[in-house]
């Protein structure tokens, strides 16, 4: 899967399956590649195998989650993930299944209650280690959802903060967040952040990586969006998939918003459609919580501009319905798009 070889990754896990001794994450592995590949109807025949050879087992949730999911169904999604999140046996169930709840609720504009679900993880994982790491992690998650969502300077005055309160550097070098903060640096035009994660990667953590090139290059994408030099991110997030250190959606979403911002319209729209077409394949969901909601507008506001407006239409709808119980603070958007969908809708009688 690393080497983005999907089919084989798919047609050895099949085999894993059927091997005598059952394995949980050959189950777990093989549904999400199949995701991946886009065979859904697969993922059912899976869960059933799943259930026969391992009946009761405490990953089948897990199944049940992927495969509403894959079809888009978030209300039946979430409420497996809450009910795992409230009521898993072990500490590393529920906070595994808030993980991702989390970006799911923000990827429909629920964004205070995700905040809220960031709390009550960090007391979770708090209960049975004390690390100040997990505290700056639940903080940067904090302010990553008002970058994705709300309003950049509230999002720059609360990063002060919770750096100010967890300093990176008295952390341990292993546990040092500086992915995280590069993509902060990147999304809040923040050069100097995101040239400070790439130094402290490069101290502290490229020695351990399994594609360094690959990791190296999207550090570099990242400054380069900071910096607004879009044809540069392009190149760097290629390459960082090229060396298998970014995966396909990641690249779509980056590569669509670098060709938004050159003018190149139409390559913009291709990379936004296959982020759009997909469903992260391995378990996360924060690609979407982060850039589909944005995505869907930008395709929206493209093929208005480009007189497609059934296109329009569709992607602007999409995203209302994503959006329909967003945070009071965002309806005004919804509101304001519902408008554009009656008008577009007039205007082609």
């Amino acid at each position: 899967e690393e080497l983005h070889r999907y089919d084989e990754a798919e047609a050895r896990y099949r085999r894993v399956v059927t091997l005598p001794r059952a394995f949980t994450v050959g189950f777990t592995n093989l549904m999400e590649v199949q995701l991946r590949n886009g065979h859904l109807a697969a993922m059912d025949s899976t869960r059933a195998l799943f259930v026969e050879r391992l009946p009761g087992n405490s990953a089948l949730p897990y199944a049940d989650w992927l495969i509403a999911w894959s079809r888009g169904d978030l209300a039946t999604a979430d409420s497996i993930l809450d009910a795992t999140a409230r009521g898993a046996a072990l500490t590393i169930g529920r906070a595994s299944a808030a993980r991702r709840l989390i970006p799911s609720l923000q990827l429909q504009g629920r964004v205070e209650e995700s905040l809220a679900w960031i709390g009550r993880r960090l007391r979770d994982r708090l209960s049975l280690d004390d690390r100040p790491s997990l505290r700056l992690y639940a903080g940067l998650d904090s302010v990553t959802a008002e970058a994705d969502h709300g309003d950049p300077a509230s999002a720059r005055s609360q990063l002060g903060m919770v750096l100010s309160a967890y300093p990176v550097d008295a952390l341990p070098p292993s546990e040092r967040p500086w992915d995280h903060l590069a993509y902060l640096g990147a999304v809040l035009r923040d050069p100097a952040l995101v040239r400070e994660a790439l130094a402290g990667w490069e101290r502290d953590q490229a020695g351990n990586s399994l594609s360094p090139d690959g990791d190296r290059a999207r550090f570099r994408a990242a400054v380069a969006m900071s910096e607004e030099r879009w044809g540069e991110v392009v190149t760097q997030i290629d390459e960082s998939y090229r060396r298998f250190a970014a995966g396909e959606r990641e690249l779509a979403a980056v590569k669509g918003i670098a060709y938004d911002r050159l003018g190149r319209a139409d390559s913009a729209l291709a990379a936004y459609d296959l982020f759009r077409s997909t469903r992260s394949p391995d378990g996360s969901t924060g690609l979407d919580g982060s850039w589909r909601p944005r995505i869907l507008l930008r395709s929206g506001e493209l093929r208005e501009a480009a007189g497609d407006r059934a296109g329009a239409i569709e992607a602007y709808a999409e995203f209302v319905d994503l959006w329909k119980d967003a945070d009071p603070r965002f309806q005004p958007r919804v509101r304001e798009i519902r408008q554009r969908i009656a008008r577009l809708r007039g205007e082609i009688g």
